[in-house]
C-alpha cells in the first residue's frame, strides 16, 4: 500500500530481491507477514511501480524521469542492491559526465 494506492506484488519476488522485504516476510511475528501487506510511506507509487516492472520483467525504468528516486529507494530504503549496481549508478555517472 502506497498512500491510497494498492499495488499487487508477490512476496517471493520482493523477498528474493530485497533483504528488507525478506526480513518482513520471513518472520511470522512481523505485521507484514501476518497481514500480507506492506505500507510504504517513503516512496511514490509511480516510482515503486517502475521498480516492480524491472524486478518482474527486466524492463529498464525510465531513468531520465526517476533515476534519483529509484537510487534512493533502491539503496537506502529497500536495498535492491543489484538494481543499483547494474543500472542506476552507471546512468547517473553518464548523466553527470556528459
Amino acid at each position: 500500500m502506497i498512500g491510497e494506492k494498492k499495488i499487487q506484488a508477490h512476496k517471493t519476488i520482493l523477498a528474493a530481491h530485497s533483504p528488507v522485504f525478506s526480513a518482513m516476510f520471513d518472520h511470522s511475528e512481523t505485521k507484514e507477514a501476518q497481514e500480507g501487506e506492506v505500507k510504504i510511506t517513503d516512496i511514490e507509487a509511480d516510482v515503486f511501480e517502475e521498480l516492480l516492472c524491472y524486478l518482474y520483467a527486466g524492463k529498464m525504468p525510465d531513468l531520465s524521469k526517476f533515476a534519483l528516486e529509484l537510487f534512493v529507494a533502491s539503496d537506502k530504503v529497500y536495498e535492491f542492491v543489484y538494481f543499483i549496481i547494474l543500472n542506476i549508478n552507471s546512468y547517473l555517472f553518464i548523466s553527470v559526465s556528459t
